[in-house]
């Protein structure tokens, strides 16, 4: 069971990792094609569009394509941990993607759901595949390296040789 609990945790990351790659190809779209008010329009659903009008500006558009970039990279480097790592049980594997896919669903959650700028519903997606993630792929490293490894309680085994 622990080895199938790493690999659903490994396709849920890797699921997340996805999302946030296609997510962050459809705002580079939009910005190129809506500009930065078709972007906020995108990704700001908890506020009427009416106070999205005249957002515009070469520095705007730089900030907003940075963060569908680092969104872009971000979840490429999470699907490729996921596939790579998370597959086999690897701890190091478990530790980055729980770590990195932790800290910016929290992110998200605290500055564009908190404030409102999101609508939650929006952001279940994300969540969705985050939270079953980092607790399917923590039991299985749980099972597999600290339950199976424990060593076992009882006399110690006999001998093969007499002791000189």
């Amino acid at each position: 069971m622990s080895g199938r609990a790493s690999r659903a945790g490994a396709v849920l990351f890797a699921l997340w990792g996805l999302l946030h790659v296609v997510g962050a190809v459809a705002m580079l779209g939009t910005l190129s094609g809506d500009g930065p008010a078709g972007l906020l329009a995108l990704v700001a659903t908890g506020l009427p569009s009416p106070s999205l009008s005249g957002v515009d500006g070469a520095a705007i558009s730089a900030v907003l394509a940075q963060h569908s970039w680092d969104l872009l990279v971000i979840g490429a480097t999470v699907f490729l941990v996921a596939i790579t790592l998370n597959w086999r049980g690897r701890r190091s594997g478990f530790w980055v993607n729980a770590g990195l896919v932790s800290a910016v669903d929290a992110g998200l959650l605290g500055t564009m759901v908190a404030s409102g700028v999101m609508r939650p519903t929006d952001a279940l997606p994300g969540l969705a595949l985050w939270i079953p993630a980092v607790l399917l792929s923590g039991w299985g490293l749980y099972r597999t390296r600290w339950v199976r490894a424990a060593p076992e309680v009882g006399p110690p085994a006999a001998r093969p040789f007499p002791a000189p």
